[in-house]
């Protein structure tokens, strides 16, 4: 093997420690606190979409100065095309730099099921591969990915997979990485057919490679290897933020997530109609409750506590005023103060998240097609162990 090969072997020789969960806390406590290359400090966008995978994902351009083209990330692409729609919303790239899989599902790490559990996204988007074809073994891979591809399941995620983009290795003697990244490449596919999960195939092909593994000619590299994917993901990234509202609405009216039918109804109409008399309409299913009546069904649906009386009063002003559209105005009120994370309660921001995780992972949307329609979520609460309890029923 090269040399430079065995000195990055020589530097990843701890992530099978760390894969074990030893090395964890030091690593991906000050990884989780880091800012986002994604993140640009506006507060006013919530954070749809997670980016977990390796160096091509965080936006390494490879040579020996070790630069990165955050602006042009994959990631970074596929938030610019989701805001060039409209949307108010932006990606967490939490891609580390020579990772295999196995980093990313240990404990305090972007892929394990209590941090996915607390992430406010609706999407996650898997790029691995390459280190694990230098650094580890196929079934190694295979065990590991299949385990984040249900923790984010579990966790109420849409799960979007690339393939690793295709190398070619110089030095004769370590043509056996191709060989092994392409025995990974047909592994991803079998195991996204037999998960159910959406994979944009032929990955990240980059035209040329400027040290075998990242793309040269800088950014425009990735943005020639990355369109693919951005154009996958800003073309659900709409259904997945409509399909969230609509959940939430169900949750809050009936206590419940949707059924396939009615969620595809109700997010067919939120793409052409006002979103204030869309959801009022939803919550006339209810009994005809007075306002009062109903700003407390609705508190005990999202947050499983009594209305606070000023909440209680003003929303209930609010529907009595409006009488058209002022329970959606109430609905759409509250689903964007929780999604924005601006309510003064955390307990509710919490519970109403997981509530709609719950509730998108039990749908339709994420392969399960039997939904109950009175299946009950009051069981899920702020913590993230009430997620987990509640999911591992399902799979």
């Amino acid at each position: 093997m090269s040399n430079y090969y065995l000195n990055r072997r020589k530097f990843l020789q701890g992530s099978a420690v760390l894969g074990a969960g030893l090395l964890a806390p030091a690593i991906f406590s000050s990884a989780a606190s880091a800012t986002s290359p994604c993140d640009r400090g506006d507060v006013t966008y919530r954070k749809l979409i997670t980016a977990i995978g390796e160096s091509t994902f965080r936006g390494y351009l490879g040579g020996t100065d070790y630069p990165w083209c955050y602006d042009k990330s994959i990631p970074q692409q596929v938030e610019d095309a989701v805001r060039a729609k409209g949307l108010n919303y932006s990606v967490d790239n939490r891609a580390i730099s020579s990772t295999k899989v196995i980093c990313h599902v240990a404990p305090g790490a972007a892929g394990s099921d209590e941090v996915l559990a607390e992430t406010n996204t609706n999407i996650v988007i898997l790029n691995f591969g390459i280190n694990d074809a230098v650094y580890g073994t196929v079934d190694e891979f295979k065990s590991k990915f299949c385990e984040l591809i249900e923790n984010c399941k579990k966790a109420g995620k849409r799960v979007v997979v690339t393939h690793p983009n295709k190398i070619k290795m110089d030095d004769p003697d370590d043509r056996w990485i191709e060989e092994t990244l392409t025995e990974i490449s047909a592994a991803i596919t079998t195991i996204c057919q037999n998960k159910n999960v959406e994979l944009v195939t032929d990955g990240l092909v980059y035209v040329e490679l400027d040290d075998q593994f990242h793309p040269v000619a800088g950014a425009e590299g990735y943005i020639k290897a990355g369109k693919k994917l951005v154009d996958h993901v800003s073309t659900i990234a709409p259904v997945v933020a409509r399909q969230a509202r609509i959940v939430g609405a169900y949750v809050a009216l009936f206590g419940r997530t949707a059924e396939k039918g009615g969620l595809d109804y109700w997010e067919s109409r939120l793409a052409n109609e006002d979103q204030d008399e869309l959801l009022t309409e939803m919550a006339n299913y209810l009994p005809d409750y007075t306002p009062s009546a109903f700003v407390k069904t609705v508190y005990q649906n999202l947050f499983g506590r009594s209305a606070d009386q000023g909440g209680l009063n003003f929303w209930s002003k609010v529907i009595t005023d409006n009488p058209q559209s002022g329970k959606g105005q109430m609905l759409n009120g509250i689903i964007d103060t929780m999604q924005n994370g601006t309510s003064s309660r955390q307990s509710d921001i919490d519970t109403y998240r997981h509530r709609v995780h719950c509730g998108m992972a039990y749908g339709a949307v994420y392969g399960i097609t039997d939904v109950a329609s009175d299946h009950n979520l009051a069981v899920v609460n702020n913590t993230w162990q009430s997620v987990r309890a509640y999911t591992e029923s399902l799979f």
